[in-house]
């Protein structure tokens, strides 16, 4: 039997109901990434499309992107529901507009877009079948963390997500000052000194680090609306 693991946050929607109801075994979990696992390498993250608006404005839905395509070799964003509440609820609609197309050229994430839940419940299975196919095996759907995995974990990805850092800089960081804490607290040339890293990354993370919160999502809209121009 087909078997799809669904984020508890999702038990409101009606959409897990309607998986069930094509066939498929539902188990919810309390997922960190995701919100529809289909198989142990692709989850879907799925939004209304209003939830994707709040979700661009509050700088939600990049972290979200982000950590999804670094866990998951296929991944997917899901925007469900009617394409002209953009146009309706947003101030700037072209910016939600820069932001997908932002996601689609600088990330592996692929865009499905269903205009309501029973079309939703119809693809993810039908996704579910063809990776099925593809594999020919059916492996387990949650990855299994090893004990004591998880406080290095949790370090690791806290300082892969400085900007131009990624996992192999974040190791080479955390063995170089012995903590995420003397990271951040670094000078720039100190930062620098680090292998592979370099003064313009330095700089670029003593940017994030020491400026003021919404000031980057600021910039971004405002590069948008040059661009528009």
């Amino acid at each position: 039997m087909v078997r799809i693991v669904i984020d508890e946050r999702e038990k409101v929607s009606e959409l897990p109901n309607l998986i069930r109801e094509l066939g498929a075994k539902v188990e919810f979990a309390q997922l960190d990434i995701g919100d529809y696992i289909i198989s142990y390498d692709c989850s879907v993250e799925r939004k209304s499309v209003r939830d994707l608006i709040s979700s661009i404005y509050d700088g939600r839905l990049f972290d979200q992107i982000l950590r999804l395509q670094k866990e998951y070799e296929k991944a997917y964003l899901l925007v469900e529901g009617d394409l002209n509440e953009i146009e309706e609820y947003s101030e700037n609609p072209k910016a939600i507009y820069g932001a997908i197309i932002s996601i689609l050229l600088n990330t592996k994430v692929k865009l499905i877009y269903s205009p309501n839940p029973f079309v939703s419940a119809q693809l993810i299975l039908i996704l579910e079948d063809h990776l099925r196919r593809k594999i020919g095996i059916r492996a387990p759907l949650l990855k299994k963390k090893k004990k004591g995995d998880d406080l290095y974990e949790q370090q690791l990805t806290l300082i892969s997500s400085l900007p131009g850092v990624g996992e192999k800089l974040g190791k080479r960081l955390l063995e170089a000052f012995g903590s995420p804490k003397k990271v951040f607290n670094a000078s720039i040339s100190e930062l620098a000194r680090v292998k592979g890293l370099g003064y313009a990354r330095a700089k670029r993370i003593l940017k994030a680090l020491e400026s003021k919160y919404g000031e980057g999502f600021k910039i971004y809209q405002k590069r948008l609306e040059d661009i528009e121009e």
